[in-house]
C-alpha cells in the first residue's frame, strides 16, 4: 500500500466537517489508486543513492512509489557480498557462486545466473514438473489410493449384499419354523435357527470392520486426489519460485519464459547485482575433455561432480559426470569456469555404474531466450 502525504490539519472551526474529512483522506489511503510520498534522495560519496523522507542538504525532492524506495532499500550487490565470503580459488569454484537451488511444488532442482541483473537457467522440468520422477512418484501414490479405495469399497458392498441375503434367509427361516408343530422337528429347527441368528448377529458387528476400512480408504484417497490435483494445477500455472543462493540467501524469481522444443526454462530475479557465469563454446569440446557438473542433488547444496566429455551429438553434450535428481538445470562447465551445457537428465543406468548424463548446448539456451537476455 502506498503512503500519502498529509501537509497541515487545523482543528479550529467544523469540527465535525474537519473529523469527516480526515476520516476519508485516511480511508481514500485504502481504497483509492496510487497514491505518492514526498521523499528526497541524494547520492554519498560513492554515489549510491539513498532515500529519505527527511530533507537534507543536497537532498533533490522526488515523488517516489513506496514500492520502489522498498526496492531500494532491498537491494543487494550479491555478487561482491558472496566473493567476500567464499573467496574462490579456482574457475570452477568461482563459477559455483552463481548457482543456485529451486524450489517448485513438488519438486528442487538447480539453476545458475547467465547475466549480472539476475536472469536465470534452468530446466523446464524444474519448474514445470509434469512428467518428472517427482510427478510420476505423485502419481503412484494417487493410483495406489484409488486402488486401495476401490478394493475397501467391493469388500464393503459385499459383505453388505452378504448380510441382507442372509437376514433374508432368516426371515424364510423364521416363516417355517413357525409353521412347525410343536415336536422333535421344531425343537431342531429352532435350534438351528439360534445357531444361524447369532452367526448373523456375530456378522453384523463385524461389518463395522469393513465400514470404518472403506471410510479410511476413501478418506486417503480424496485428500491424495485434492493434494494432486491442487499440485498439478499450481505446477502448471505458478509464475514465481524460490531460490537459494550458495550463502543461503532466500530470493524469489519470476518465471520469464520456457523453450518450447528444449528443456529449458528462464527465470529472473530483480533488484540484486548477481554473480554469473559467462558462456563458452560447445563448439571448442572434444572427446575426453574434462567437465563439471554443479547442482544441489537430494537438497545438498553446492555438489560439484567431474567427468569428461563421452560423445556430442546435436544440441547436446554426453557426460560421464553424475547428474543426481536435483542437479539438473545446472550449469555444465570447462575447466577454466566458462558453461557449455544445462545439465538437463541421466539418460541411462549401466549395471554397477553411475551412468551417462546429458546436457543441453548453452548455445541452444542463449537461442532460445535471446530476447530476453539482450
Amino acid at each position: 500500500m502506498k503512503s500519502i502525504l498529509y501537509r497541515q490539519v487545523r482543528f479550529i472551526k467544523y469540527p465535525f466537517r474537519t473529523f469527516n474529512a480526515v476520516l476519508f483522506l485516511l480511508l481514500a489511503s485504502v481504497t483509492a489508486g496510487p497514491s505518492f510520498a514526498e521523499i528526497y534522495k541524494y547520492q554519498d560519496e560513492q554515489g549510491r543513492w539513498h532515500f529519505t523522507d527527511i530533507p537534507g542538504r543536497g537532498a533533490t525532492v522526488t515523488d517516489v512509489d513506496t514500492s520502489e524506495r522498498e526496492a531500494a532499500t532491498k537491494s543487494r550487490d550479491l555478487s561482491s557480498d558472496l566473493l567476500d565470503k567464499y573467496k574462490p580459488g579456482s574457475p570452477v569454484e568461482h563459477a559455483s557462486l552463481a548457482v543456485i537451488s529451486i524450489q517448485s511444488t513438488i519438486t528442487e532442482g538447480s539453476g545458475f545466473f547467465i547475466s549480472e541483473s539476475g536472469h536465470i537457467i534452468t530446466n523446464k522440468h524444474v519448474v514445470r514438473p509434469r512428467g518428472t520422477e517427482q510427478w510420476k512418484e505423485l502419481e503412484d501414490r494417487l493410483s495406489s489410493a484409488e486402488i486401495k479405495y476401490n478394493k475397501a469399497r467391493r469388500e464393503y458392498r459385499n459383505e453388505q449384499e452378504r448380510l441382507r441375503e442372509a437376514e433374508q434367509s432368516l426371515v424364510q427361516r423364521k416363516k417355517r419354523l413357525d409353521r412347525i408343530d410343536e415336536g422333535y422337528q421344531k425343537v431342531l429347527a429352532e435350534s438351528e435357527y439360534k445357531m444361524l441368528r447369532k452367526h448373523f448377529e456375530h456378522s453384523k458387528k463385524g461389518l463395522k470392520y469393513f465400514k470404518d476400512n472403506h471410510d479410511d480408504s476413501k478418506r486417503e484417497y480424496e485428500s491424495a486426489r485434492r493434494e494432486f490435483n491442487m499440485l498439478s494445477s499450481l505446477s502448471s500455472l505458478a509464475k514465481s519460485f524460490k531460490i537459494r543462493a550458495k550463502d543461503g540467501t532466500r530470493l524469489t524469481a519470476r518465471l520469464l519464459a520456457v523453450s518450447e522444443e528444449n528443456d529449458l526454462a528462464l527465470l529472473k530475479t530483480d533488484d540484486h547485482k548477481t554473480p554469473y557465469i559467462r558462456p563458452g563454446s560447445p563448439a571448442s569440446l572434444r572427446h575426453g575433455m574434462r567437465v563439471f557438473a554443479i547442482g544441489s542433488p537430494l537438497g545438498i547444496k553446492d555438489v560439484i561432480t567431474s567427468g569428461i566429455v563421452a560423445g556430442l551429438k546435436d544440441n547436446f553434450v554426453i557426460i560421464d559426470a553424475t547428474v543426481l535428481p536435483g542437479s539438473s538445470g545446472g550449469p555444465l562447465l570447462t575447466e577454466d569456469g566458462k558453461v557449455v551445457g544445462v545439465n538437463s537428465i541421466r539418460v541411462s543406468q549401466v549395471a554397477g555404474g553411475e551412468g551417462l548424463g546429458v546436457a543441453i548446448s548453452i548455445d541452444t539456451a542463449l537461442s532460445d531466450f535471446r530476447k530476453f537476455l539482450e
